[in-house]
């Protein structure tokens, strides 16, 4: 049988905006997760300005409706989601591979960018699904963004 003789680690950084990022949306609602163009105000009546030059690639998902969803499906060991915190963001559930893993809070008193919503890096090698649910506090605190995801996986030789 083969055995595998040399392994390497690997990451990779995939933006919001890839369509490996599948983001659910809400019949009839175009802009269900608007990102960084039309950021926040959906539903109430505060927004925020976002800096692009502190977001990966200059994009960002974001919605404030409620159970939305953000599912990544993955070959690999390990995953990092990044996403920002404020005072507008509210409540997440992460589900990987159907068990709920985690229940997020992504509220801050000043907006943070670029932190770790949700990680993982000691997965099976395989095929694995992440899913985000946006879960709000309250009508003010209800916003969900995530920025970008970090993938990680292994390559090695086999022989015989």
């Amino acid at each position: 049988s083969a055995r595998l003789t040399e392994m390497v680690a690997f990451s990779r950084a995939i933006d919001d905006a890839s369509p490996l990022l599948r983001l659910q949306y809400i019949n009839g609602v175009v802009n269900s997760w608007p990102g960084i163009d039309e950021h926040i105000g959906l539903g109430n009546s505060t927004s925020v300005s976002l800096d692009p030059n502190q977001l990966f690639n200059a994009t960002i998902a974001s919605t404030d409706y409620s159970g939305l969803t953000a599912t990544f499906l993955f070959n690999g060991t390990g995953v990092t989601f990044y996403g920002s915190n404020g005072p507008l963001d509210g409540g997440y559930n992460v589900w990987l591979d159907g068990r709920l893993v985690l229940e997020g809070n992504a509220t801050s008193n000043t907006y943070e960018y670029q932190q770790v919503l949700y990680q993982n890096t000691s997965l099976t090698f395989g095929y694995h699904n992440v899913t985000f649910v946006n879960n709000p506090y309250n009508v003010i605190q209800n916003v969900l963004e995530i920025d970008y995801v970090s993938l990680f996986y292994l390559a090695g030789d086999y022989c015989d």
